[in-house]
């Protein structure tokens, strides 16, 4: 126990000192006086409002089904109930159910004005994934009321760190105002200090500037201090990732290559400068050069497989369908189909390190077209027939990468 001593003894001596009916007090004089409110105005609470205070109340106390009963009872009566719609809407999020979700906090977002809360949770539904579908960009309409929403939040309660990191999110998944993104994530940082979700991020960022020497510092120290295992593992995999690609870059310099200025962020391409004036490099010389030092760099981003029973295979993803509460894969390698599967999209691990990316929506059912991709899986018995194991991530590559195995 940490009083060492037994529960026993501890009631016995607690009960001896109640009973003494002598306590220590302490007397404290104030600078000003004190002020209390001497009248107290009341007013009539509708059915709908009461409905929507005992919802959000059950919503608190994670009585989920009982809280979505009495926000839809407060709904039917007042369709546009700030309160309601903002409950409603956290609680479908929470149910996963995000386009539900953004319609209902669309409509709170429209009757609340003065609750930071409501844009935020607005903010990050539209930002999220969710299991309908795997989305490589985000629209320029979204985008735009995601930082409205944002800015709002700010506007209102500029203390909450939560809403600079989605900021800074937006930047990192976009891959624009890269600079503006990492400002806002110093901001949270301050409000939030040695946050290690904030600090990771904040590393990703410098690492889509390729800024890797400010990068690997934070990712350093959240691998040293963090004592969440989860996390730990990430940094552990983000520092290898990092120190490779500074490995790669560093031999590259060293053979006059140097990183191209115009190349997407995932990429990481590499072009050659003329080293030897006497025997330049064809162009087709320099393109194999420049396509070898483009795969060893991916190579060296991939993610880390978690275990040794992880298996990777390479092909072209393209089909998916949903049924029966999980999603199965097909991936086409030279020629020959591999079913893969997922309980849903979230849950899956997304890299793109191709440029042609734009507007690649991938969902259930739909796919635009073939696309070329490394794809992690653990095998699985006693799965459906044809199904060799479950999903765990996707990433994006160039249709001649070529995979090194570790």
């Amino acid at each position: 126990l940490a009083f060492k001593t037994d529960y026993a003894t501890m009631e016995k001596e607690l009960e001896k000192y109640v009973r003494q009916s002598k306590y220590k007090t302490s007397r404290a004089t104030f600078k000003d006086k004190l002020l209390f409110e001497n009248s107290m105005n009341s007013a009539p609470m509708s059915e709908s409002e009461a409905n929507a205070n005992l919802g959000d109340l059950l919503f608190n106390l994670r009585r989920y089904d009982e809280a979505e009963t009495k926000l839809k009872e407060s709904l039917a009566a007042d369709p546009l109930g700030g309160m309601a719609n903002a409950t409603l809407g956290m609680l479908k999020m929470r149910q996963e159910k995000y386009g539900e979700a953004e319609s209902y906090l669309e409509k709170a977002v429209k009757s609340e004005s003065s609750n930071y809360r409501i844009y935020y949770q607005y903010a990050y539904v539209l930002s999220h994934e969710g299991k309908e579908s795997i989305q490589t960009t985000i629209s320029t309409e979204k985008k735009e009321k995601i930082k409205n929403a944002l800015k709002k939040a700010i506007e209102i309660n500029p203390s909450f760190p939560g809403s600079y990191d989605l900021m800074a999110y937006l930047s990192l998944r976009t891959g624009e105002d890269i600079d503006e993104g990492i400002d806002y994530l110093s901001k949270a940082l301050k409000l939030s200090p040695g946050n290690q979700t904030f600090m990771l991020n904040l590393a990703n960022l410098y690492l889509r500037k390729r800024d890797i020497e400010k990068a690997i510092p934070i990712v350093e120290s959240v691998y040293k201090t963090s004592d969440e295992q989860g996390i730990r593992d990430y940094a552990s995999q983000l520092l290898a990732s990092l120190r490779e690609y500074q490995n790669q870059v560093a031999k590259a310099k060293e053979n006059g290559y140097q990183i191209s200025e115009d190349s997407n962020p995932g990429i990481r391409m590499i072009r050659r400068e003329g080293v030897d004036p006497e025997k330049p490099l064809t162009p087709e010389e320099e393109k194999a050069r420049d396509r070898d030092f483009q795969n060893q760099s991916i190579n060296s981003m991939m993610r880390k497989p978690a275990s040794s029973k992880e298996k990777r295979i390479l092909g072209y993803l393209s089909k998916i369908e949903c049924k029966g509460g999980s999603i199965t894969y097909t991936v086409n390698t030279e020629g020959v189909p591999t079913k893969l599967e997922s309980e849903d999209f979230e849950s899956l691990e997304l890299m793109a390190f191709k440029r042609d990316m734009t507007d690649l929506e991938i969902g259930c059912g739909s796919i635009k077209r073939d696309t070329f991709a490394v794809v992690t899986y653990l095998p699985k018995m006693g799965l459906k027939a044809g199904v060799l194991g479950t999903i765990v991530a996707i990433e994006f590559v160039p249709e001649d990468f070529i995979l090194q195995e570790r």
